[in-house]
């Protein structure tokens, strides 16, 4: 029995300290990474202070069954709502499909989102005084921006270097990223591992670091039983 338990002991003490050489580094990371993510508001991360949108009008159904362009469209329609933009009434349409549509209110005709539109949507969302670049269309993914393509880009000479993303369907500002994001994204890469896409909660790295950090908290309650002092005492007498 004592010879189980100093192998045990022996074996815990093994298993901690190399674990502690291995995953202490990512544990730093976690707690360090954890704690800049939750000291940032996510209204800054969002660039909510630097771009803001006009906010959807009530929905005028009277109004809008006289879209001869809305009419038309046999797709199953899954939202409308009512949007200013840049100064005009638009009807904003999301198909079920995931397609979508921008329809001039005054007009009922189909407004598309071309650059000169792009570029007028985004200087008239940006809230800050610095120049920006001519709107161009990204057609690739890259590390701040996910979602769906191809997008208006526009890029603002701010100290943020602020780049607004403008879906080409429905006008609407996709996404807007930042200096502050970007240094968000920086450090949630590290949290979860995702080094490449900064997307995927489920690497292999994160899972096997993971799992070695409960085996060292599991090794150090074993040697914390072993060498709790009561315990020593009691050995001794």
């Amino acid at each position: 029995m004592k010879i189980t338990r100093l192998r045990l002991h022996i074996g815990a003490s093994k298993v901690h300290r190399w674990l502690g050489l291995i995953i202490g580094a990512q544990l730093l990371i976690w707690c360090t990474s954890g704690l800049l993510m939750s000291l940032l508001p996510l209204d800054l991360v969002h660039g909510d202070r630097l771009v803001g949108t006009a906010p959807a009008r009530p929905l005028d159904v009277a109004a809008l069954r006289q879209l001869p362009s809305l009419s038309a469209d046999p797709r199953p329609i899954s939202t409308i709502t009512i949007e200013t933009v840049v100064d005009r009434p638009m009807a904003v349409v999301h198909y079920v499909d995931g397609g979508g549509r921008l329809i001039d209110m005054a007009s009922g005709r189909e407004q598309k989102v071309d650059r000169a539109l792009a570029d007028r949507i985004a200087r008239a969302a940006y809230k800050g005084s610095a120049t920006a670049t001519r709107a161009e269309l990204a057609t690739a993914q890259s590390i701040e921006y996910h979602g769906a393509l191809p997008a208006w880009r526009v890029a603002f000479t701010d100290k943020e270097a602020t780049r607004v993303y403008i879906d080409p369907a429905t006008g609407r500002i996709a996404a807007v990223r930042t200096g502050t994001w970007r240094f968000y994204d920086l450090v949630w890469a590290l949290h979860i591992m995702d080094w490449k896409g900064h997307e995927n909660f489920h690497t292999l790295w994160l899972r096997a670091f993971a799992l070695g950090g409960l085996s060292l908290g599991i090794a150090g309650a074993i040697l914390l039983y072993f060498r709790w002092p009561r315990k020593r005492r009691r050995a001794k007498s």
